[in-house]
């Protein structure tokens, strides 16, 4: 539905959110459609519907009540030298692991990884959750190896809402949009062909085969990941150039 696609306001909230992907494809073109126009401008609509919005773009329910996990996944995060992963802030899993990694301590960029294991979907989205808002980031499970990564600004690797995160889901599927509505911003996230619109990393719980994660050695691991990362932390003070 084009009345689903509104603009995305100030950034300023979510830092972590960096402009890249294709979800990011998506918010320029409407973007580039409102340019010179309103939201109510009949042109404006016509010009999401032919430039923006796939033929076969699913439509996104809401998700309903979020069934409350008793118990999150993995025990505690560390920064140490994994034998999979190199040196980087990870949690164990019982299917496998996720980390976070520098793979140059003298550039900025950073890596999210994720063990083959875990996926149970082409690919998986990580919602953390902080009190300044949820940010989001995707990643393509890549066949043939053990782990698979996403390479880009820290902000990119979603290190930036780590330190503050009171919250981190992990969700079969792939982000599709990010929109601004009047109840906040919200992450519609693709998974089998069937989108789900959620507000909030504890809402993402409500989407099949979700599940929450620890947050247990978060904040001390990541003041480890930083001091091994020089240039990260620095590109990080700057919000990524957000």
């Amino acid at each position: 539905m084009v009345a689903s696609l509104v603009i995305l306001g100030a950034m300023a909230p979510l830092p972590a959110l960096a402009q890249e992907g294709p979800e990011w494809d998506l918010q320029r073109c409407i973007w580039r459609c409102l340019s010179g126009r309103s939201a109510s401008d009949p042109a404006y609509t016509a010009c999401v519907e032919q430039q923006c919005v796939e033929a076969d773009a699913p439509q996104a329910p809401r998700v309903g009540p979020v069934l409350v996990q008793t118990q999150a996944f993995g025990a505690q995060w560390s920064f140490a030298a994994h034998p999979l992963l190199g040196p980087s802030l990870s949690l164990q899993l019982p299917d496998g692991i996720i980390g976070f990694a520098c793979p140059n301590p003298g550039m900025p960029n950073m890596e999210m990884r994720l063990s083959n294991g875990v996926f149970s979907d082409p690919s998986v989205t990580v919602l953390v959750e902080t009190d300044h808002g949820t940010v989001a980031s995707s990643l393509d499970a890549k066949a043939g190896q053990p782990w698979s990564a996403r390479e880009g600004s820290a902000c990119t690797a979603l290190v930036g809402g780590l330190d503050w995160a009171t919250q981190v889901t992990l969700v079969p599927g792939r982000i599709h949009a990010i929109t601004q509505t009047d109840r906040g911003t919200e992450i519609t996230i693709v998974q089998a062909g069937f989108g789900y619109s959620v507000l909030s990393a504890a809402q993402g719980l409500g989407i099949p085969g979700a599940r929450a994660l620890s947050v247990r050695g978060l904040a001390t691991g990541f003041s480890a990941l930083m001091a091994a990362c020089p240039a990260a932390r620095a590109d990080l003070a700057d919000f990524c150039g957000l």
